[in-house]
């Protein structure tokens, strides 16, 4: 039960900071904030971006326009099927809907969301604001309780927060409801040939102590099963950190060497790290993509969006808890 109840901690921090935000989680801010004003030539107005089964429409504006529209979908899947158009393509259910503004110089692109798809043990729900996401919380959390006992539930969620840093179950939600509607404001590039837009989120602020400059932390690997599951750490899984930037090896499967660096930036009173990769196996995104072949039986819209969902898959930002003691990167039970 312990690891089913921290599950849902998880879902709902997933699922509001797949592009993370920076507040600080004290209140419901994630809505109130303004967009930056626009500046310069719209280069994404038009483009969508797609990462393995999810993508972000950024509609098209007028030049005078002082912001634009965006939408993010995510594959739509049912009992465990990807389902397809009527042309055998990919259907996406939204996940998200906002404003955007960008900056020409800067090559960056803010989006502020307005609707984010409620959360559910099943999977993502409805469309909603800042109050129906906050119930849907509660409400996950309330069924919880219902099943669990409120003396199991208490003391279980006590154990819980405290070690992700949360002094009550209300900090944990409004921290929630933050990530999932504050600002995300991401870099801009596009592929050599002009067919793939690429974002390269921007890293939150650090919060307390640097517990990684200089030292070396590990994976997690989950054995056994059922009640009797847990999480052990795994030293074929590597993280050896300086002040700003990391290197990650995987010697899992030796006949594929993977190695990754990137930059860091941590919150020590919540315990959680956040990892950008930026060279794979020696190689940017830009040479990646270039390399990268579409899958013969892939369902996009075309080679190209399949190709560019692989190459910024492998990019993708990664939002982890960390243990300072045992030196473990993940989610432990």
């Amino acid at each position: 039960m312990k690891k089913v109840f921290f599950g849902i901690l998880a879902l709902t921090l997933i699922f509001g900071m797949a592009v993370v935000g920076c507040d600080d989680g004290s209140t419901d801010n994630g809505g109130s904030q303004n967009l930056p004003a626009a500046s310069g030539v719209n280069a994404v107005s038009g483009k969508t971006y797609f990462e393995w089964n999810e993508k972000i429409v950024f509609f098209a504006t007028a030049d005078s326009a002082a912001n634009g529209t965006y939408t993010k979908g995510r594959v739509e899947v049912h009992n465990g099927n990807d389902v397809l158009d009527n042309n055998g393509k990919y259907k996406y259910i939204d996940i998200e809907t906002g404003t955007y503004t960008w900056n020409e110089t800067a090559k960056t692109v803010t989006m502020k969301p307005e609707k984010v798809a409620l959360n559910s043990e099943d999977g993502y729900g409805a469309l909603g604001n800042q109050t129906a996401y906050r119930a849907s919380i509660q409400a996950m959390l309330d069924k919880r309780k219902a099943e669990m006992g409120e003396a199991a539930f208490n003391a279980m969620a006590n154990e819980q927060l405290a070690a992700m840093g949360f002094s009550s179950i209300a900090a944990y939600i409004n921290y929630a409801v933050d990530e999932a509607f504050s600002n995300k404001t991401n870099g801009y590039s596009f592929s050599a040939d002009g067919t793939a837009l690429f974002l390269e989120h921007a890293l939150p602020a650090n919060k307390g102590t640097n517990q990684f400059s200089g030292q070396t932390y590990y994976g997690i690997t989950w054995v056994g099963s059922g009640d009797d599951e847990k999480s052990v750490k795994d030293e074929t899984q590597k993280y050896v950190f300086t002040a700003s930037g990391y290197t990650f090896t995987d010697t899992r499967y030796l006949q594929m060497p993977y190695t990754v660096t990137g930059a860091y930036a941590y919150d020590s009173n919540r315990k959680q790290v956040w990892l950008r990769p930026e060279i794979i196996n020696e190689k940017d995104r830009q040479a990646i993509y270039t390399g990268e072949t579409a899958w013969s039986d892939h369902k996009f819209a075309d080679d190209n969006a399949c190709r560019a969902s692989r190459t910024n898959g492998q990019f993708r930002y990664l939002t982890e808890q960390y243990n300072s003691t045992n030196k473990t990167i993940g989610w432990e039970n």
